[in-house]
């Protein structure tokens, strides 16, 4: 109805563009955790399968730890954002005048929540380094095997068979 009433009326009343923006980055930021928690960030791996487990193990705590402070940079000015729109009351300039601080709200709860996952995960690799053991390193956050991904998608095919 909206696409209709926009192309022949010239008109909007249903607002599913501004709508569905904050639905997108709400999703985008809120599947970055689970991206990261499946090891489903891409990697280039080309060389990195020649090494040994150590030499993998200390290039996956160099990757999480970029990332880890990638994703609290990304938080910090998303709640900087946040807090902006929220002390001047910022509100979408469409009909539905939306408080931003509220798309906004959960766009920085997404980041904030991806960012607490990188640093846990980052000491989690960081005390399985301590504890001599790059294979718990590799299997939280490492790339994925050829086989784990093969894995991986039969069981997904397998999911949406049953569905």
């Amino acid at each position: 109805m909206d696409v209709l009433t926009r192309s022949v009326l010239r008109l909007t009343f249903f607002q599913s563009f501004e709508l569905s923006s904050y639905a997108f980055a709400a999703s985008v930021s809120l599947g970055l955790a689970f991206t990261l928690i499946s090891r489903m960030h891409i990697r280039i791996e080309v060389v990195y399968v020649l090494f040994k487990p150590w030499m993998r193990a200390c290039l996956d705590l160099a990757a999480i730890l970029t990332l880890a402070g990638t994703a609290v940079v990304f938080a910090w000015f998303a709640f900087q954002t946040v807090w902006y729109s929220w002390s001047i009351n910022s509100h979408s300039n469409t009909t539905l005048a939306m408080p931003l601080a509220l798309p906004q709200g959960i766009w920085f709860g997404g980041l904030a929540w991806f960012a607490i996952t990188a640093v846990w995960l980052f000491a989690r690799a960081v005390l399985n380094l301590i504890r001599k053991r790059p294979q718990a390193i590799s299997r939280e956050i490492g790339v994925l095997a050829l086989q784990e991904e093969i894995d991986q998608s039969e069981i997904t095919l397998d999911h949406s068979k049953n569905e």
